[in-house]
């Protein structure tokens, strides 16, 4: 068993990447920060162009480790690997080629929103939209935040959604290189989504609003499964457990939250 370990994101990053970048290249991590932004901030919330190098990036790093792992690991026995980014998430930082890859000019931005709705909602999240409570997921007063603000915002949530899309192929290629391809169970998913204007609001809550909620899930099984499909059944995150040991024939413990869904991607449910 092995643990590269990153907590946080952009330049609240730490652990094992921040310490071996720190002792590798001295200096390099303060570059993910606000101070060192590529282009003076614009004024959007936690929105700037990191002047880190994307080859010095957390997301490269954790894929780079994850591909490491791979190439050592012995291809007759069975593997495990949470390849966990960090990305897409506030701040809203990343680095060229990815910062400049959007356009917010261009972003189409349309929120899950109407006039008055704010009136209809819970006191607690009216006032986490003035700023008057710091969750952690909300603790800035959305009031001064402009649609050109959002557009940045999520200009550069697409560009980190790029990177990492990036470095997922860089992943996939390396197992399909070491024939591990089509023995490989991949399962990309996150833990929650962002609000990114809709309903009024910003980042992730706490709130149980869909685009939180609805997080994406995407499967990739070997071809012998036949599950190329779509599916809107109802499914948790508590289900990818029993769902994966079901796929690689091991037995589901008792007790165990969730259910497995594996009839359901192959269509046999």
């Amino acid at each position: 068993e092995h643990v590269y370990f990153v907590g946080g994101h952009v330049h609240y990053t730490y652990g094992d990447y921040k310490n071996e970048l720190e002792r590798e290249h001295p200096g390099m991590h303060a570059r993910l920060a606000v101070e060192n932004a590529l282009e003076p901030p614009t004024g959007a919330p936690e929105s700037w162009k990191a002047a880190i190098p994307a080859e010095h990036h957390y997301n490269t790093a954790i894929a780079d480790r994850t591909i490491e792992y791979i190439r050592a690991h012995n291809a007759d026995r069975p593997f495990f690997i949470w390849c966990s980014f960090p990305d897409p998430h506030h701040p809203f930082a990343v680095p060229r080629p990815y910062c400049d890859q959007y356009d917010p000019k261009a972003i189409t931005f349309s929120p899950a929103r109407r006039d008055g709705e704010l009136d209809d909602l819970p006191a607690y999240i009216r006032e986490c939209y003035k700023g008057l409570v710091a969750t952690g997921g909300l603790d800035w007063d959305m009031r001064p935040i402009t649609d050109e603000h959002f557009r940045e915002m999520i200009a550069h949530t697409y560009g980190m959604i790029s990177m990492v899309d990036d470095n997922i192929g860089r992943v996939v290629k390396a197992l399909e290189e070491l024939a591990l391809l089509e023995n490989t169970i991949i399962v990309f998913f996150s833990d929650h989504g962002d609000l990114m204007g809709d309903h009024w609001l910003s980042k992730k809550g706490p709130f149980l609003f869909r685009t939180l909620t609805r997080i994406p899930t995407v499967w990739r099984l070997p071809k012998r499964f036949n599950a190329r499909r779509e599916s809107d059944a109802l499914v948790s995150t508590v289900d990818l457990m029993p769902t994966l040991l079901d796929l690689a024939g091991v037995p589901i413990p008792d007790g165990v939250q969730g259910l497995s869904y594996r009839q359901v991607m192959t269509g046999e449910q």
